[in-house]
């Protein structure tokens, strides 16, 4: 993501087969004159957030899709039809925009078309080869492991303590590219690896399932946050939106500040958002993501999800920002990383595949 944050900056500001379930919303007769457009974003806290958010302005007439896996997974959906895809824009983790950059799918986007991108962090405009902007943050996110200590009856101190008995079948583990990968590379971390070198978090991923730990394989944010909430799972990693909504009900501890752990780390990202091209105009789609990048927009869009808001003159929930590991410079270094998702995107194929050859069948 390129460089440390200020805490200024912070606090300042899929579908199967493209066989869309669309939201069956009753309209108006009203309702049926506005421009109707199709978005595709997460379950959960996501889309009820996005809902309420729309429900607020009268510019165009919302089809909400839902992500039915790792967001990577809509790229191949998309690619099955291209150019003859419903979707108009997409929420999605930004090494899925990558790729979809690299197809030359994405719209590009200017001030003059939205006016609200002069509020974003330039660092965090994602840019094609020609310098056009193609995708956008709608926030500021983080990535963590998280733990039921009272269910595991244990205190998780390093990586090798999820190997503990203790642990058999209390582990929710991820799908080898959800949250970026963060699982993955976290494990890979554990033994000398990261994004670079998945292979030794590839094979602590087989000594967990060798060793019974794995309880839960999760695909979708409501099956995170289930299989905390029913107790089927007490450890596993989360973004900060699955933390605030299981916490309601389960008390967790963070592992995100752990002094001298290359894994137990926040996770630092943004949520993106891109509009793809189509021959029929696109501004009525660009109102509305001018629309949802307002200030006040944007910052209850990012507290309903668990995040910070991206616009700068955005107010961050003070529940939300106490928990991001951004005080100050010396605590990032310690505390965060910055994935590389420009090369996590082109890797997401590829990690796809080992998963389904080498971890599934353990399954």
């Amino acid at each position: 993501m390129g460089g440390l944050l200020r805490r200024r900056d912070v606090l300042a500001g899929g579908a199967a087969a493209m066989a869309l379930t669309l939201d069956g919303r009753h309209r108006s007769a009203r309702a049926q004159a506005k421009s109707s457009v199709t978005g595709v974003t997460w379950g959960g806290p996501w889309v009820n957030a996005w809902k309420q958010l729309t429900a607020t302005q009268d510019t165009v007439d919302v089809n909400w899709v839902l992500h039915e896996a790792a967001t990577s997974a809509i790229v191949a959906k998309i690619k099955a039809r291209w150019p003859n895809t419903p979707v108009d824009f997409i929420n999605a983790s930004p090494p899925s925009m990558l790729a979809m950059m690299r197809e030359d799918w994405l719209e590009p986007l200017t001030r003059e078309t939205i006016p609200n991108l002069a509020y974003l962090p330039p660092d965090l405009l994602v840019k094609n080869n020609t310098g056009d902007i193609v995708s956008i943050p709608m926030n500021l996110t983080s990535v963590f492991w998280a733990y039921n200590e009272k269910a595991l009856g244990m205190r998780i101190e390093k990586p090798d303590d999820l190997l503990s008995p203790k642990l058999r079948g209390k582990l929710m583990l991820n799908a080898a590219t959800a949250s970026g990968g963060a699982q993955l590379i976290s494990l890979a971390r554990a033994r000398g690896g990261g994004e670079h070198d998945v292979s030794p978090g590839f094979e602590f991923i087989k000594d967990l399932i060798k060793a019974e730990i794995v309880g839960r394989v999760v695909q979708t944010d409501v099956d995170i946050i289930n299989a905390f909430t029913t107790g089927e799972v007490a450890i596993g990693v989360l973004a900060m939106g699955h933390y605030l909504e299981i916490q309601k009900h389960v008390e967790l501890t963070l592992l995100n500040r752990v002094p001298d752990s290359p894994t137990f780390k926040s996770f630092i990202g943004c949520e993106t958002l891109a509009i793809l091209k189509k021959d029929e105009g696109r501004q009525p789609v660009k109102d509305f993501v001018n629309f949802s990048l307002r200030a006040d927009n944007n910052s209850e869009y990012a507290a309903s999800v668990g995040s910070l808001p991206s616009n700068r003159l955005g107010k961050a929930s003070p529940e939300i920002a106490a928990a991001f590991p951004f005080a100050d410079e010396d605590e990032q270094r310690k505390f965060v990383v910055f994935p590389d998702v420009g090369y996590i995107s082109t890797q997401t194929a590829a990690w796809n595949q080992k998963w389904e050859l080498e971890i599934a069948p353990l399954l």
